[in-house]
């Protein structure tokens, strides 16, 4: 297999990064391993990644271990499991996990996956120059033809290629798709992490401590999920409640949310869930409003691209946000090949959209379907069984491969033309 590292030379690209998350530290790793001299631009001080629990599938995996980030020194967990229960804490279905395509599924916290990143793309060591973060940068202006950054100072720069990885309310997604910008899809996410410990000594909780599992609770258009994570010392939680704000526009997006409100919101649930909720921390609670995004009509303009979020948020029901964004780094690494010349920018950028568009798009509509799915009783409501089909689609993919031989019809048909 071939992988994404080359040296730097003469022709290199200089490219611009815009927003320090995981999916544009995981375009400038790929970008460095092809030669290109890399800066990111990242408007906060960096003190903190958002974040908490985070679903590392197969597809994911297999494209940080191409960058030589091994997802089994995170201090994640193997998820060996998932199981499901109705609302009195009935169980609804089980399933074992196990690699797919020789790559595991792992439980990790996103703080320690963004930091591996960053040290990953900034250090001395490995092919191709370090990439510079320049922190609390304030961007007032984006060109796609020159291509240029405006900073507040007023000092344009230019580059050759800049990627706009900035989230899903992006600054820069005005100058590659304007107008468009993602609404409330109905739902609000809590969530919190709690020690392990806690769950395992208490008897109304002892139940859903395994190890390695996913334990899931669905009901009256309500949801909990807790997984563990680093080494089995905490437990990550998030629970999903309707707050009659689907397709509402104005967001505010992360708040702290208060706990008798969550307790309310599963009163109807078994007392194992009760206990869970009442041992939230209320003072770090933290809330946020799910949302959603129609299709852009295009992903690139000119020498500029979205990635991740930017282009295409995804929603948390089937854990492919990340491993979208990831996903995206490493297509850009294969179109942006190196040796490629500032004068096909354009057209590998749209190859990159042609690359993971559709893609993208089947992963977004069953999240959505599979996200409203909230009500089991015993006996009903879609089993894993059914769900595998879904996962089984987008855990064997691998976009590193599929991208390459994207390129190589690519320049067969261009060759046929001559």
């Amino acid at each position: 297999m071939a992988h994404p590292s080359s040296p730097p030379d003469v022709d290199s690209l200089d490219v611009f990064v815009v927003g320090a998350g995981i999916g544009g530290l995981t375009a400038a790793i790929a970008l460095r391993r092809q030669g290109h001299r890399v800066t990111i631009y990242e408007r906060s001080k960096f003190a903190v990644e958002i974040g908490a629990g985070i679903h590392i599938s197969p597809n994911c995996a297999r494209m940080l271990h191409l960058l030589g980030l091994s997802v089994t020194n995170l201090q994640s967990v193997p998820l060996t499991a998932m199981k499901r229960y109705t609302p009195s804490e009935e169980p609804h279905d089980y399933v074992k996990t196990s690699p797919v395509a020789g790559a595991p599924t792992v439980l990790a916290h996103r703080n320690t996956l963004h930091a591996a990143l960053k040290e990953l793309a900034t250090t001395t060591e490995g092919s191709g120059l370090p990439v510079e973060i320049i922190l609390n940068s304030r961007l007032v202006d984006l060109d796609v033809e020159k291509p240029s950054v405006t900073l507040s100072t007023g000092e344009e720069i230019i580059a050759d290629v800049i990627l706009c990885a900035d989230g899903v309310n992006s600054w820069a997604r005005s100058f590659i798709a304007p107008g468009h910008l993602p609404k409330s899809y109905g739902m609000t996410c809590y969530r919190w992490l709690g020690p392990y410990q806690e769950m395992i000594s208490d008897p109304q909780t002892a139940q859903y401590s395994a190890t390695g599992h996913m334990h899931e609770w669905r009901g009256y258009n309500r949801k909990l999920v807790s997984y563990p994570l680093a080494d089995h010392k905490l437990l990550y939680y998030g629970a999903f409640v309707p707050n009659g704000r689907r397709g509402a526009s104005r967001l505010d997006w992360k708040q702290t949310g208060h706990k008798d409100d969550l307790i309310k919101a599963f009163d109807r649930f078994g007392p194992g869930v009760q206990r869970i909720l009442h041992l939230s921390p209320g003072e770090q609670l933290m809330c946020w409003d799910l949302q959603d995004m129609e299709e852009l009509p295009n992903w690139t303009r000119k020498c500029a691209a979205l990635v991740g979020d930017a282009a295409h948020p995804l929603l948390p029901f089937l854990g492919q946000g990340a491993a979208m964004a990831v996903e995206d780094g490493l297509s850009l690494g294969a179109v942006l090949s190196s040796g490629v010349k500032k004068s096909q920018i354009p057209e590998r950028l749209r190859l990159y959209e042609r690359c993971r568009k559709s893609h993208v798009r089947k992963i977004q509509d069953a999240t959505r379907q599979y996200g409203w799915e909230l009500d089991f009783r015993k006996g009903s409501g879609k089993t894993y069984e059914e769900l595998m089909v879904v996962k089984r689609f987008f855990e064997g993919h691998n976009e590193w491969e599929h991208s390459l031989r994207q390129m190589d019809c690519q320049s067969t048909v261009q060759a046929a033309k001559l």
